[in-house]
């Protein structure tokens, strides 16, 4: 039900006031971020893929969607990384996979996002084989 309520947050919004230019934008900037969730991802390296400055990519991004860009990314990372632990895959290789700092990073965003510790879920899973 958690990762219902989280996708059910984090879908693209679209705003009727905002005009239908800034809402292509944030369709390529949502776009760009489910394709490349595995990459490093943050709003320079978006301004540099949109050849748009930093600050209009979030200004825009943040006034659509109702979240900042980088909450927003560090969102659907760690969505992609939690479907990647239901299959079975080591939490340590899971981090470096979707580019956290380090393991403790990934544990703390989990933990926080999840409310359980990532090896937990590893757990639960093989308690059902």
């Amino acid at each position: 039900m958690r990762e219902i309520l989280l996708y059910c947050c984090y879908m693209p919004r679209t705003a009727q006031s905002v005009p239908a230019v800034q809402n292509l934008l944030v369709q390529k900037i949502v776009r760009y971020v489910d394709t490349h969730i595995e990459d490093p991802l943050d709003s320079e390296i978006l301004a540099s893929q949109l050849k748009m400055s930093r600050s209009h990519i979030q200004n825009i991004f943040s006034k659509n969607m109702q979240i900042g860009l980088k909450q927003y990314i560090l969102q659907k990372k760690i969505m992609a990384a939690h479907n990647d632990l239901i299959t079975g895959h080591p939490a340590a290789v899971i981090a470096e996979k979707y580019h956290f700092n380090d393991y403790s990073t990934f544990f703390r965003v989990y933990k926080r996002t999840f409310g359980l510790a990532p090896s937990s879920v590893r757990k639960k899973r093989s308690d059902k084989s």
